[in-house]
């Protein structure tokens, strides 16, 4: 069987059947650990959470810091947001972020580096030991970063432990768009950094890009300006591979890959990116998919709002052996990739192991890490 077979086989079992828990995917409990048990929608809250025109978070009072009891893994005062759509719906979103010591206004007190929001990848939550994103954060605290600047949310819901499929994206970019602008408001700032796994570096580039539930991307919800820094590790940018299997967001010559490239008339993975190929480092020797070289300058690339990209993908990981190289981003800042062990714990096959070792390895984490709070 060829190595594309393989990968073909591997993408079918991982995305496709139920219980990717026993084959070494997904699988947290979900569980409700914020201690309140309540699940309550509409509680006071400091910000309504929704919206947002991508310009800036829109005025609040935060002058109060009675957080109360933490809620869904974060303070008492943040928003409860209820997912819309996809295999999460109807349930409160939860996951982890800021200091549940503190309300809004001693959160944004402790703001020393801007904000970041971690997106998990598909078939878990960000909660996940294997696949989530508690790992990046431990990094990041190491490095200084205070928990209130440090957010992630489950959007594909509570217990999920089976990828979802065919069209996660544009059912789960309300989530992810409303979650990142309740807490651009309720920190009060008018920028964060992305750091996504897999299935989120989609979710990152459909936020960027104003994806909607239709499926197509809509140019009054774009938010450039609300990104500083955009890391994807292990993204399917240029989609997965060809055929039914894939579509119709996945297919790699499918009209919404295509799309999600898309800016101002032409190809653009980097938009608002470096304005000269001398400031991006990028492999020696190979090229992106469809024989794209690694570095390129479009015209948005003008220094008029400067966003910086990482893209990183392991080696012949569940991702990478489908479409090589297609978790780099052309025109990024960084492009990269690792040789990642091919063992992890509870993960059954090597691929998966790999890229389960894109949000474990320092490695990893200490090239990317620099390009961060810009």
């Amino acid at each position: 069987m060829t190595t594309r077979r393989c990968a073909r086989l591997l993408f079918v079992i991982w995305f496709a059947l139920p219980g990717c828990a026993a084959a070494g995917f997904g699988g947290d409990d979900g569980a409700d650990d914020d201690g309140d048990d309540d699940g309550a929608v509409g509680d006071d809250c400091c910000v309504d959470g929704r919206g947002g025109d991508g310009d800036g978070p829109a005025p609040v009072d935060c002058t109060g810091d009675g957080a109360g009891a933490p809620r869904n893994g974060f303070p008492g005062d943040f928003p409860v947001l209820v997912d819309s759509g996809g295999s999460g719906a109807g349930m409160p979103i939860i996951g982890f972020g800021g200091d549940v010591t503190r309300g809004c206004a001693g959160n944004r007190a402790a703001l020393t580096h801007r904000p970041v929001v971690l997106l998990h990848g598909n078939g878990v939550s960000t909660l996940d030991d294997r696949f989530g994103m508690r790992h990046i954060a431990d990094k990041l605290r190491a490095a200084g970063y205070t928990d209130a600047e440090l957010w992630a949310p489950s959007y594909l819901g509570q217990s999920i432990s089976t990828a979802e499929l065919p069209t996660p994206y544009r059912n789960n970019i309300d989530d992810v768009r409303g979650f990142i602008e309740a807490v651009r408001t309720y920190l009060g700032v008018e920028r964060v950094d992305v750091v996504a796994h897999s299935l989120g570096c989609g979710m990152v580039n459909g936020y960027l890009r104003g994806l909607g539930r239709d499926g197509a991307f809509h140019a009054e919800d774009e938010r450039f300006p609300a990104i500083g820094t955009v890391v994807c590790l292990g993204g399917a940018m240029y989609g997965t591979g060809d055929g039914a299997l894939y579509e119709p967001e996945f297919s790699s010559s499918g009209a919404f890959v295509a799309a999600s490239l898309q800016w101002a008339g032409v190809e653009d993975a980097t938009p608002y990116g470096a304005s000269s190929t001398a400031q991006m480092m990028v492999p020696a020797t190979g090229t992106l998919p469809g024989g794209r070289p690694y570095a390129r300058v479009t015209s948005a690339d003008d220094g008029t709002r400067r966003i910086y990209y990482v893209g990183i993908w392991a080696n012949q990981d569940i991702v990478d052996s489908g479409n090589p190289n297609t978790g780099g981003l052309q025109g990024a800042d960084l492009v990269a990739g690792f040789e990642l062990p091919s063992t992890l714990p509870g993960v059954l096959t090597p691929q998966l192991a790999r890229h389960g070792h894109l949000v474990h390895a320092q490695v990893v984490f200490d090239a990317f890490a620099p390009y961060l709070d810009r």
